[in-house]
C-alpha cells in the first residue's frame, strides 16, 4: 500500500471551523478489556484484570524510576498489527458486536495528540497512521519512533509510585480497555490503558472520609486566628 498525502491543516485553519455546539459525547458504553502476560509469545488475557489501588499504610519511600519501560506496549508486542488486541478482545467478549455502526476506531492517545494540536498547547510533531476501510471506517494507528525507552536521569517517581500502591494480577503487565460512544455525529470505538481501579468497599471509604473531611472544615476554619507578629 502506497501512502498519500490527502491534505495538509494548518491549525491556524481550524479557528473559523470549530463548533463546539456539537462537540458532546453520549452513549458511552463498556466494551472489552485484555492484559498483556508476560511471556515471549505475544498473547493476551481476556477479560484483563486491572492493578488494584492498595497503598500502603505506613510512609511511603521511593526510588526513582529507571529501567526499561514502555510507550506503546502494544506496538511493541506486534510491531506488525498494534491494532489486532483490541479486535480480539472486542470479538471474544462481545462476539454480536456491529462493527458496520463505528466510523473510527482509534486509541486515546491519538486523540490527545489532536486535541494538543488544536488547544495549542504542543508543538512536538506527531504521526497517526489513517486507514479507510469500506469506504467509510477510520482506523487510527499509533505511530512512535520508539516502542520502548531506557529511563536516563531522574524521570520522577510515578512509575514506581504505581508499583508500589497497585496490586497487579500475577504475571500480567498492561490492562487496557476497550469502549464506545458518540462523539457528535460519529461513533468511536476507543482503546485506552488504565493505571488502576478502586474496590467498592474502599472507595466508599474514601467517599466517608472525604465527606465528614468537608463537613467539619467550616468548623476548622473558625477556630482559625491570625497572630500578631
Amino acid at each position: 500500500m502506497v501512502s498519500q498525502v490527502v491534505a495538509t491543516i494548518f491549525r491556524s485553519d481550524l479557528s473559523d471551523r470549530l463548533d463546539s455546539a456539537h462537540a458532546a459525547i453520549t452513549k458511552f458504553e463498556y466494551l472489552a478489556s485484555y492484559s498483556w502476560l508476560e511471556s515471549d509469545v505475544p498473547t493476551i488475557l481476556v477479560p484483563g484484570y486491572p492493578p488494584l489501588w492498595l497503598p500502603p499504610a505506613g510512609p511511603l519511600k521511593l526510588e526513582p524510576d529507571s529501567g526499561r519501560v514502555y510507550i506503546d506496549e502494544n506496538a511493541a508486542r506486534i510491531p506488525d498489527a498494534p491494532l489486532e488486541p483490541l479486535f480480539g478482545a472486542l470479538f471474544t467478549q462481545n462476539p454480536g458486536f456491529e462493527m458496520g455502526s463505528v466510523d473510527m476506531i482509534t486509541d486515546r492517545n491519538n486523540i490527545r495528540k489532536l486535541l494538543r494540536f488544536i488547544d495549542g498547547t504542543s508543538s512536538e510533531s506527531f504521526k497517526i497512521q489513517v486507514e479507510i476501510v469500506d469506504g467509510k471506517r477510520a482506523l487510527f494507528t499509533r505511530m512512535e519512533n520508539e516502542t520502548t525507552t531506557v529511563i536516563q536521569g531522574f524521570r520522577g517517581y510515578g512509575r514506581n509510585f504505581e508499583k508500589a500502591c497497585t496490586n497487579s494480577a500475577t504475571g500480567t503487565s498492561g490492562y487496557h480497555r476497550i469502549t464506545s460512544f458518540r462523539f457528535g455525529d460519529l461513533k468511536c470505538v476507543v482503546r485506552h490503558e488504565t493505571d488502576g481501579y478502586i474496590d467498592d468497599a474502599l472507595g466508599q471509604a474514601a467517599a466517608q472520609k472525604q465527606t465528614k473531611t468537608t463537613d467539619s472544615l467550616p468548623q476548622l476554619l473558625e477556630t482559625l486566628r491570625l497572630a500578631d507578629q
